[in-house]
């Protein structure tokens, strides 16, 4: 054929073209799969972390919608109340009707279970981890089985609370049960350790200690 004013002939320029665009279009295939592989990563590991994150809650969840929602998550059909700012862990679990007020702290893997009745977490609360507190379904005695934390108490980790009230700025020692009906009074102190058997009552600014518990001395001798 006819030659080029380069001296390359018109075929000659068609398959080098040809050979330039697979290569190209070589390279754009490898970096579109690098892409998809990195993104096919990320969620694979986003939805191994939320799985585990589930799990670490011990729920079995049946029929009930979970989501996951900053910074925590919650199960069942009711959202919990959020007002205020705060500092709710990311393995925090709230089931149901559960409203927390302005600063309160929930630490890691606490599970607040409302499905039948209110919790109410007051203003600047803190609860620490591993938590359980449990609003019961049927009245104590007369006494709702709503579970109200005071203004300012703070409720140690590891302990477990049912449909209980903890008065302002009382103060519950880790690993301490405080069971259904009963009263913790304003500014009380259960020792570390401390159960407090049904429809107890432990008066304000004492300090109380034991299984079951029992009356250890004045605050103010403190």
């Amino acid at each position: 054929g006819a030659a080029g004013i380069n001296g390359s002939s018109e075929p000659d320029r068609l398959a080098a073209r040809r050979r330039a665009g697979g290569a190209a279009g070589r390279q754009r295939a490898a970096a579109m799969s690098g892409v998809v592989a990195f993104i096919g990563g990320s969620i694979a590991q986003a939805l191994l972390e939320t799985g585990q994150a589930l799990q670490r809650t011990g729920l079995r969840v049946a029929g009930n919608l979970v989501l996951q929602q900053e910074p925590f998550h919650f199960v069942g059909k009711e959202r919990p109340l959020m007002v205020g700012g705060g500092e709710v862990a990311p393995s925090v679990s709230l089931i149901g009707k559960v409203n927390v007020f302005a600063y309160a702290d929930i630490g890691q893997n606490s599970i607040l279970r409302g499905e039948h009745h209110e919790i109410n977490v007051g203003r600047t609360v803190k609860i620490g981890d591993n938590c359980v507190i449990v609003a019961g379904n049927k009245s104590v005695n007369g006494l709702p089985p709503t579970v109200e934390l005071g203004r300012g108490c703070s409720i140690g980790s590891g302990s477990v609370l049912e449909s209980c009230l903890v008065g302002n700025n009382a103060k519950i020692g880790d690993n301490s049960v405080v069971s259904e009906g009963c009263i913790i009074e304003p500014g009380a102190v259960l020792q570390p350790g401390t159960v407090v058997p049904p429809l107890h009552r432990i008066p304000a600014k004492q300090i109380w200690g034991g299984n079951p518990a029992k009356f250890v001395a004045d605050v103010s001798d403190h």
